[in-house]
């Protein structure tokens, strides 16, 4: 997946992926060179396009958690659970019009979110008691979801994750 020749540059790939976001045009054709390595490199990726975009998109106001289970798992082809940060341009809190052309496919969920009084994990993992005493709100909420990917199973997790995981 990644250039064997060394010559990888995240930049070039946050690049590339910010500026498809902006047009809302599919990543199916992303090149090989252009996809991270590993999930560390992916998140890397990740920040950069959140940074890139941050001055039409607003700043990161949190994560989102994807295939959250086995059978999600399977269905994405990806090997356990894959977070995205969430821009403030994408939030809305009361009704909202959406431009349609603004997305390669158009998708809506049914989600569950957690406000936290404060960050986890600043220093380390974080248990379950830890977690849910952080925990200051709990509300449902709708989630927008854009497949830019074609077939997501063979795009690859580390490309899914660079682009925020749908």
């Amino acid at each position: 997946m990644i250039d064997t020749s060394g010559l990888y540059d995240p930049d070039r790939a946050a690049t590339w992926i910010a500026k498809r976001r902006r047009k809302g045009l599919p990543l199916a054709d992303m090149p090989a060179t252009l996809k991270p390595a590993d999930e560390e490199a992916a998140y890397a990726v990740q920040a950069r396009v959140a940074a890139l975009l941050a001055p039409t998109h607003g700043p990161s106001y949190g994560w989102k958690i994807g295939a959250t289970t086995a059978a999600m798992q399977g269905l994405l082809n990806v090997p356990a659970p894959c977070a995205g940060e969430m821009l403030r341009a994408g939030r809305h809190e009361k009704r909202a019009a959406l431009r349609s052309d603004r997305f390669a496919r158009l998708g809506i969920e049914c989600e569950i979110a957690v406000e936290l009084a404060g960050p986890l994990g600043d220093h380390g993992p974080v248990d379950a008691a830890a977690a849910a005493e952080s925990v200051s709100r709990v509300f449902p909420a709708a989630e927008i979801v854009d497949d830019r990917y074609g077939d997501f199973r063979q795009f690859g997790v580390t490309g899914l994750i660079a682009d925020f995981f749908f």
